[in-house]
C-alpha cells in the first residue's frame, strides 16, 4: 500500500503535469522554428543559444515539478538512506524529463548527467536504454561524436534492447543523426529510412522524409531525391516546407523529362498566387535553374534578375541568385559582371555558407583583375580618342552625351508613370492591399504576406537599398569607354559617390559637366 500510494501520486500528480508541460513547450518551440532550406535542415529541432532563453521559464517548470516528485516519492532504504530502484516506477521517468529540459535549455552537461544517472542507476531495460538514447542525442548536439559512437556500438550489441516500436524508431533516428553529423551519408540514409518506416506522426514523418531527400541530393541521386521531395506535401507539414519541397523537385527534374512542361506551368501559376509573394524569388530561381539546364542562358539570366528584384526578406536566396548569375558570367569569361555579382553575393551570403571562403577569395581575385581591366580600357579609350580627328572625336563624345540625355528622359518618364499610378490608386478607393484595415484581416503589419507585398512594391520603385543615411542617393561618377568597332562611347559606373542627397546643387553641376565635351576631353593625351 505504501508503494502503491507513492506510485499513484508520482505518476498522476507530478509526472503527468511535468510531461505535459514539456510536450507543450517543445510543440511551441517547433512551431516557432524557422528552418534555413538553402542548406540541409537538422533532423531534430532544438533552439539556438538566443531563442532558448525565451523558453527557460517553461523548462524550469518541468525541472521543478519532476524534482519535487523525486524528493517526495522516491522510496529509500531506511538503513542505507539510498533509493531503492524501481520501488517507485516513475522516478526514472522524471529524471529523463529533467534531462530533456536541460537539453532544450542547451545546458548539455546537466542533461548528460541526468541521462547517465538513469542509464546506470535503474536496471530495467526501458530506463537504461532510454537514458542511453538521449545521451546519444545530447552528444550529437554538442559535437561529441566519439562518445555517441561508443554508445551506438553498445546498443547494437545489447541482448536485452527493447523491441518496442518506439525504441527501435528512436535508435534508428539518433544513429542516422550521428552519421549525418559525420557527413557519412550512406549509413545515414539506411537508418533514416528505417526510422521513417516506424514513424506514425505525419509532421515528424514529413521532416524526416525531407531530410532523406536532401541526403539523396547530397549523394548525387537526383531521381531518389526528387521522389522523396514529392512525398512531403502529402504529409501536410508547414507551408514553407511544402513550398521548398516543390522548388527542390522542380530544380532536380531532368529537362528531358515529359513532366518538365507541367512543372514550369505550375511554377508560373505559383508566381500569381498572393500567398507566394514572399517566395517569388525562390520560384524565379527554380525557373532559372530549369532554363540553365536546358541551355537557355539568356532566359536563365532573366529569371535570376527577377529573383533578385523580388527578393525582399530572404537574403540567403538573394545571395544564391547573385552567385548563380556570377557563375554564369564567369563561365562566359565576362569577368567584370562576374566580379560585381560575386561582390553582391558576399554582401548577402551568410558566413556559415559551406563555400563562403572560396567565393570570397574568387571575389577578391576578380576585383584585382577588374581594376586592371578598367585601367586598360580607360587608357585604350583615351588613346583612341587622341588619335581621332577633332571632328570624329567630337562626334563620339556627342553620341555619349545624347545617350546620357536619353537615359535621363527615360528615368523621368518612369518616375512620372509611377506618380500617375499612385494618383490613380488614391482616386480608386476599391484598390486596396489584401488584409488592409477595413477588409476584415486585422492590422496589415501583422500579416507577413501583406508586409512582403509592400516591401516588393518599394523594391520595384527604389531597387534594393541598404538601411543607411542618404539611402536615395544613386548618382555615380562615370568611366569613359570607347567602343572599338563603332567608335561609340559607353558610360559605366564605378563605386565613388558624388555627394549627399541634400546637395542638389552639386548633383545638378555634376549632370551638367557630363553633358559638356570638356568633361571627356580633360584626360585625353
Amino acid at each position: 500500500m505504501h508503494r502503491g500510494w507513492h506510485n499513484m501520486n508520482a505518476r498522476y500528480n507530478g509526472y503527468f503535469y511535468s510531461r505535459e508541460n514539456i510536450k507543450e513547450t517543445v510543440k511551441k518551440l517547433e512551431k516557432a522554428n524557422k528552418d534555413d532550406f538553402s542548406k540541409p535542415i537538422p533532423l531534430f529541432v532544438y533552439p539556438d543559444n538566443n531563442s532558448a532563453k525565451s523558453y527557460y521559464s517553461d523548462f524550469d517548470k518541468t525541472i521543478k515539478k519532476s524534482s519535487t516528485v523525486i524528493q517526495r516519492h522516491a522510496i529509500v532504504n531506511k538503513r542505507t538512506k539510498e533509493e531503492i530502484p524501481n520501488a517507485c516506477r516513475w522516478i526514472d521517468e522524471n529524471y529523463v524529463l529533467i534531462g530533456k529540459a536541460h537539453l532544450y535549455k542547451r545546458d548539455f552537461f546537466s542533461a548528460l548527467e541526468a541521462f547517465e544517472y538513469v542509464s546506470k542507476k535503474y536496471p530495467n531495460p526501458e530506463a537504461k536504454y532510454t537514458g542511453m538514447l538521449w545521451m546519444i542525442r545530447t552528444n550529437n548536439e554538442i559535437g561529441s561524436l566519439s562518445s555517441s559512437e561508443l554508445i551506438i556500438d553498445d546498443l547494437r550489441n545489447a541482448k536485452d534492447f527493447p523491441t518496442d516500436r518506439s525504441f527501435l524508431r528512436e535508435q534508428a533516428l539518433v544513429t542516422a543523426d550521428f552519421h549525418i553529423k559525420r557527413a557519412d551519408y550512406s549509413p545515414a540514409i539506411k537508418n533514416l529510412t528505417k526510422g521513417i518506416a516506424l514513424t506514425k506522426k505525419k509532421r515528424e514523418k514529413a521532416r524526416y522524409i525531407y531530410v532523406l531527400a536532401q541526403l539523396y541530393e547530397l549523394t548525387g541521386d537526383k531521381a531518389k531525391a526528387s521522389q522523396y521531395y514529392a512525398m512531403v506535401p502529402g504529409l501536410n507539414p508547414a507551408y514553407e516546407m511544402v513550398f521548398n519541397a516543390q522548388m527542390k523537385r522542380a530544380s532536380l527534374l531532368d529537362v528531358n523529362s515529359p513532366d518538365i512542361k507541367l512543372v514550369k506551368k505550375q511554377l508560373q501559376k505559383m508566381l500569381k498566387d498572393i500567398k507566394n509573394v514572399e517566395f517569388q524569388d525562390q520560384i524565379y530561381y527554380a525557373l532559372a535553374e530549369i532554363a540553365y539546364r536546358g541551355n537557355d542562358v539568356p532566359q536563365s539570366l532573366t529569371y535570376l534578375n527577377n529573383s533578385i528584384r523580388t527578393s525582399v526578406t530572404n537574403n540567403t536566396q538573394k545571395a544564391l541568385s547573385y552567385l548563380k548569375r556570377a557563375d554564369i558570367y564567369f563561365d562566359k569569361l565576362d569577368y567584370k559582371n562576374a566580379q560585381s555579382n560575386y561582390d553582391s553575393t558576399i554582401t548577402f551570403l551568410p558566413k556559415d555558407y559551406p563555400d563562403y571562403a572560396l567565393i570570397d577569395a574568387k571575389k577578391k581575385s576578380l576585383t584585382s583583375l577588374v581594376v586592371n581591366l578598367n585601367t586598360i580600357t580607360m587608357e585604350d579609350s583615351l588613346q583612341r580618342l587622341a588619335k581621332m580627328s577633332e571632328t570624329d572625336r567630337n562626334a563620339v563624345i556627342d553620341k555619349m552625351i545624347a545617350k546620357i540625355e536619353e537615359e535621363e528622359r527615360r528615368k523621368e518618364e518612369e518616375k512620372q508613370n509611377q506618380l500617375n499610378e499612385l494618383q490613380n490608386q488614391n482616386l480608386n478607393p476599391t484598390t486596396t492591399l489584401p488584409n488592409t484595415p477595413g477588409t476584415g484581416g486585422g492590422w496589415y503589419f501583422y500579416n507577413q504576406t501583406t508586409v512582403s507585398f509592400g516591401i516588393g512594391e518599394f523594391t520595384k520603385k527604389w531597387g534594393p537599398r541598404k538601411l543607411e543615411d542618404n539611402w536615395r542617393r544613386s548618382e555615380k561618377d562615370q568611366v569613359l569607354v570607347v567602343n572599338t568597332d563603332e567608335d561609340e562611347g559607353q558610360d559605366g559606373n564605378d563605386t565613388t559617390s558624388t555627394g549627399n542627397d541634400g546637395e542638389k546643387g552639386t548633383k545638378d553641376k555634376s549632370k551638367k559637366k557630363k553633358k559638356d565635351r570638356d568633361y571627356y576631353l580633360k584626360n585625353v593625351p
